[in-house]
């Protein structure tokens, strides 16, 4: 296991930044995301990590010792970090087995050694019985454990991962996310894992480090950042939400109870930015679907517990599979997305109470 510290990171290409000024601390052992849009930079704080690219701003440091400054680092196979890629990048004239143990040949270790270690990291990643197979004979789930278990046999303290699910179908990425969580309990090393994906993320990290446009915007827990995001960006990356700009509040607030009926009260009186003739400061609040109560006209007698219920029409309603999705629009011209157990026609009118929100910082 390795802590690594990104002190003041850039990366320039030309008059282009790819990363600017990115500090980060990545706690030994943890599983780490990088989770961002495609350019974010990412992928080249990954390269940056692995000795792949130079860093034209900071330092990289790995247990308080220097890998990397400008026009210095250690060379990349000299740091023990190992590199899972998108593309598996297998060898197709080696066996599995081959495959897994040819960094151990290049670094000249043979014999019983060599072959107790291709053993362990086959079974590590579930493959022993495939051992002599070719690659182009495995599925792609099977490719993608063969390179990681050819990663994991020169026993690395840092593992990265780049975008290692993005070739495969729904049920392969699935399979494999829990194969990558298997894997990190059982070897306890330190993960960095990049992807644009946040489903992936928010299932697999310990904390993701949410970047934009070659800078960190957020480092938190997948909890923090699902309940707690700090800009409506994130908010809109992060699973699902609508967005109410509503008078003026502190951001970096959970609304509820009293805040929730002023805010109510605040939206039903058209109050908000979307009137373009109210000239008023206004606060972006994020809320979820899964707090937003609908009542329909058959529950709405024996259901409605709040004294401030906003009025919305149904514009559409989506089968999830486990729930409804249900598109909103209120008297105002906002809109919201919720949750219902069934099915509402589009065009209906309907009550809604929010149970819980978070207020935003501004763009600026």
């Amino acid at each position: 296991m390795a802590e690594l510290i990104l002190n003041n990171v850039s990366k320039h290409y030309g008059n282009s930044a790819a990363v600017r000024q990115l500090s980060l601390t990545l706690p030994k052992g943890e599983f780490i995301a990088l989770l961002g849009p495609s350019g974010c930079g990412k992928t080249t704080t990954l390269r940056m990590l692995a000795g792949f690219e130079t860093l034209t701003e900071g330092e990289i440091l790995r247990d308080g010792h220097c890998l990397a400054r400008p026009g210095w680092q250690v060379p990349t196979e000299a740091r023990n970090i190992g590199m899972v890629f998108q593309s598996y990048a297998l060898w197709p004239h080696m066996s599995v087995a081959e495959n897994v143990g040819y960094p151990l040949r290049h670094r000249g270790i043979r014999g019983q050694d060599y072959q107790r270690r291709v053993q362990e990291a086959l079974a590590i990643v579930q493959l022993e019985s495939l051992a002599e197979r070719m690659p182009q004979d495995l599925s792609g789930g099977q490719r993608q454990r063969v390179a990681l278990a050819r990663c994991l046999v020169t026993e690395p303290d840092v593992v990265l991962l780049d975008e290692p699910l993005a070739n495969l179908d729904r049920h392969l990425r699935a399979s494999m996310e829990e194969s990558f969580r298997e894997f990190h309990q059982r070897t306890g090393a330190t993960l960095v894992y990049v992807t644009h994906d946040q489903s992936e993320a928010m299932s697999l990290a310990d904390h993701i480090a949410v970047m934009q446009q070659g800078e960190l915007v957020q480092w938190a827990t997948p909890e923090t950042l699902y309940q707690h995001p700090r800009t409506e960006w994130i908010a809109s990356f992060i699973g699902q939400g609508s967005i109410l700009q509503v008078p003026a509040i502190p951001a970096g607030q959970q609304l509820s109870g009293e805040d929730l009926r002023q805010l109510s009260r605040g939206i039903a009186s058209g109050k908000s930015a979307l009137d373009k003739n109210h000239s008023d400061k206004t606060t972006a609040v994020l809320i979820r679907p899964e707090h937003i109560r609908l009542h329909t006209s058959d529950t709405l007698l024996n259901d409605l517990s709040t004294d401030n219920p906003l009025q919305g029409r149904v514009q559409r309603s989506v089968f999830r599979g486990e729930r409804h999705e249900i598109a909103l629009q209120l008297d105002n011209g906002s809109l919201l997305t919720a949750y219902h157990h069934q099915a509402i026609a589009p065009g209906s009118q309907v009550l809604l109470q929010v149970l819980q929100g978070w207020s935003l910082e501004s763009a600026a």
